[in-house]
C-alpha cells in the first residue's frame, strides 16, 4: 500500500479544478472530487504526458476502459460503441490537454511529449526522480477515476 503525501500540496487545488473544468467544458460530463484512495479501484487504461525542456515530470490518467471508451465518443463525436484502439488515442488526447492546463505551474520552456497509453496501472516510476506534486481522484457517473501530477 502507498501512501499519497505531496510535494507540492498547493498544486492539488489547481489539479482539480482544471480536470473538472476540462471535463465539464469539452466532454460535457460533469465530474466530482472524493478523496483518493491509497490504491485507487483497479483502474485498466493508464495515459502519460510527459513534460521536457526546463521542466520535469508529467501528468498520468488513471481510468477504467468503459470511461475511457465514452470519454473519447464525446471528445471525438463518435457514436457508442467506440473501438479500444480509438478509446486509448482518446484518452492519450485527453490526458495532453491535462497536461498543457497544467503546464503554467511548471517553469518558462517548458515542453510536452506525446501521449503513452497502456493497459493497467503503473507503480508511478515513468517520472523516476520527480516527486508527486498532487493526486486527485474524481468520479463520473459512479465511477472513478485518477490524475496524477509529478514535478521534479
Amino acid at each position: 500500500m502507498i501512501t499519497i503525501t505531496p510535494a507540492h500540496p498547493s498544486c492539488i487545488p489547481a489539479l482539480g479544478d482544471i480536470a473538472i473544468t476540462l471535463f465539464d467544458t469539452m466532454l460535457q460530463l460533469p465530474v466530482i472530487l472524493r478523496e483518493p484512495e491509497d490504491q485507487g479501484p483497479g483502474y485498466e487504461l493508464t495515459a502519460a504526458v510527459g513534460y521536457g525542456g526546463s521542466g520535469r515530470g508529467g501528468v498520468l490518467l488513471e481510468c477504467h476502459t468503459e470511461q475511457a471508451r465514452d470519454w473519447c465518443s464525446r471528445l471525438c463525436c463518435l457514436p457508442p460503441p467506440v473501438a479500444l484502439d480509438d478509446a486509448r488515442d482518446g484518452l492519450g488526447e485527453l490526458c495532453n490537454i491535462l497536461a498543457g492546463n497544467l503546464k503554467p505551474l511548471l517553469p518558462p520552456g517548458s515542453t510536452l511529449a506525446t501521449p503513452l497509453v497502456w493497459e493497467g496501472r503503473t507503480e508511478h516510476r515513468i517520472f523516476a526522480g520527480c516527486d508527486i506534486a498532487g493526486v486527485i481522484e474524481l468520479v463520473d457517473r459512479g465511477s472513478s477515476f485518477r490524475v496524477s501530477l509529478f514535478l521534479g
